[in-house]
């Protein structure tokens, strides 16, 4: 297998010919998915755990294996050739057996790291935008944290300046020059 698009025909070639092993494998992987999921469905559970989820890579790598050997020649090669002289069929051999427990985690990965791509394309392109998302939000707080401090800084002078204490200090004020207005009124008219 050498690019994205042999790895998607054989993952379209497995899920077409073995739809409920893929179905099961997807279940006995911890992937959520309907019992009644058709092949598209299946195809939007698998690409985004293909990439992380070595269960589903095994499973599905094994699947790949029994239903396209060819495509995994560096994995069934020599095996395959040297077991295939007689009427039974290579992967019903227990040289068969291992090679498909041993090359299906390697064809998954393989497969994985082909078809995750796009997911982790596409990932990265998500978690920019939730990036520039979260800077704007950051932007946001960071002005309402100033205008609230302003505010803040409003009320305290408001506060500070009528306070009760401040009131009877002005009112006293305010008498005693009414008063010494008054006095010095007196005063010069005599």
């Amino acid at each position: 297998m050498k690019n994205k698009r042999e790895a998607a025909k054989v993952l379209a070639q497995v899920i077409d010919e073995r739809t409920t092993d893929v179905r099961d494998a997807l279940f006995d992987s911890g992937v959520n998915i309907s019992p009644n999921a058709d092949k598209e469905d299946i195809v939007d559970a698998v690409i985004p755990s293909l990439g992380s989820n070595k269960r589903l890579q095994r499973k599905i790598g094994t699947l790949a294996l029994e239903v396209s050997p060819q495509s995994f020649p560096d994995i069934t090669g020599s095996q395959m050739k040297s077991q295939s002289g007689g009427d039974t069929p290579f992967f019903q051999t227990p040289a068969g057996q291992q090679t498909l427990q041993t090359g299906g985690q390697i064809a998954g990965v393989v497969l994985g790291n082909f078809l995750a791509q796009k997911q982790a394309e596409k990932d990265a392109e998500l978690q920019q935008q939730l990036l520039r998302d979260k800077a704007i939000a950051d932007q946001a707080n960071s002005d309402l944290v100033k205008s609230q401090l302003t505010l803040e800084n409003i009320r305290l002078q408001a506060k500070t300046a009528l306070t009760p204490q401040a009131k009877l200090l002005m009112g006293i004020l305010l008498v005693g020059a009414l008063g010494a207005g008054f006095y010095f009124y007196q005063k010069s008219k005599k």
